[in-house]
């Protein structure tokens, strides 16, 4: 059976305010959590003892407690609605722990336009 459901909105530039959007995610092992943007940049991090480079990601800094722990990643991270939009889709969770990331307060995540682009896929909102 189709559903119908309505395109998720994408966040772009005009939407991210560095130290102030909120972003939230639902994990595998944190389940709903809270962050809030604190960085965009490229870095570097380490999986099984190799130097991977991302560039053009978000830091997410903890709000209360840890926005994401190892099994969080693939997780989908979004905006918050706030006065100025509504809900829209960021990025995905893609490293999360001190083994990954220097300091271990902090998650990175990956600009989820760019894969949507190059899939040529749209993401969907199942609760509208």
């Amino acid at each position: 059976m189709f559903v119908e459901t309505t395109a998720l909105q994408i966040a772009d530039e005009e939407d991210l305010e560095i130290q102030i959007s909120i972003v939230t995610k639902i994990g595998r092992t944190t389940n709903k959590t809270t962050g809030r943007l604190s960085e965009i940049g490229t870095y570097k991090v380490k999986y099984y003892g190799r130097d991977i480079k991302f560039k053009e990601c978000f830091q997410i800094t903890d709000q209360g407690s840890r926005f994401g722990r190892e099994g969080d990643s693939g997780s989908g991270v979004f905006l918050t609605e706030t006065e100025r939009h509504g809900k829209k889709a960021l990025g995905i969770l893609i490293a999360t722990d001190e083994r990954n990331i220097p300091n271990d307060t902090k998650s990175l995540v990956c600009d989820v336009k760019k894969f949507l682009e190059l899939c040529d896929i749209e993401l969907f909102d199942p609760t509208v």
